[in-house]
């Protein structure tokens, strides 16, 4: 009887089957990966009198809310300023005082998208993208970013303003947004 000789694999055959292996973990490992970075990092932290965030993994809080100035929350170029501001209940009133007095004073050329509804902290939100070229002590350069602006059924109006450099936002918007969707905003 002949004995069974075992069976070298051919150079191409390695070389597919090792491609094989390679396109299995980043597709099967992917979720995983997301999974882990979209975590929380730690128990929320109150970033203004009546709101409060639980940050994803790699974010920290720069800095809590002081008078005016917003808190923010920072990880690489990713940026999230948050500001609990007066309101007379108004979510569009709330979106249009931030745009006016914040980010078109900031940037010559702002672009701004049109208003969505979101869900966010629990509540209707109104969401608007924008883009522009930033001189300003807190921003600069190609930006690109969202503001989120809602009214908590207690009265609290919040600002979420998610912002990073352009090329690098979409990369940072989906933290951002699970940020403030699971915002505590009293």
């Amino acid at each position: 009887m002949l004995a069974p000789r075992p069976v070298a694999l051919g150079p191409k055959l390695a070389k597919a089957a090792g491609l094989l292996g390679v396109l299995l973990a980043v597709v099967l490992g992917g979720p995983l990966v997301e999974g882990a970075l979209l975590s929380e990092a730690g128990p929320p932290v109150q970033v203004a009198p009546d709101v409060r965030l639980a940050p994803l993994s790699g974010w920290r809080l720069a800095a809590a809310q002081g008078g005016a100035r917003p808190a923010l929350l920072t990880r690489g170029s990713g940026n999230l300023a948050v500001l609990e501001a007066a309101t007379g209940g108004d979510t569009a009133a709330l979106l249009g005082a931030y745009l006016r007095e914040r980010l078109n004073p900031a940037s010559a050329d702002l672009l701004v998208g049109d208003v969505e509804p979101v869900l966010a902290a629990g509540v209707v939100a109104a969401r608007v993208a924008y883009r522009g070229q930033f001189d300003a002590a807190d921003r600069r350069g190609a930006l690109a970013g969202e503001l989120t602006a809602l009214v908590s059924p207690a009265g609290t109006g919040v600002v979420f303003d998610a912002w990073a450099m352009a090329d690098t936002y979409p990369y940072e918007r989906q933290d951002a947004a699970a940020m403030i969707a699971h915002a505590q905003v009293r």
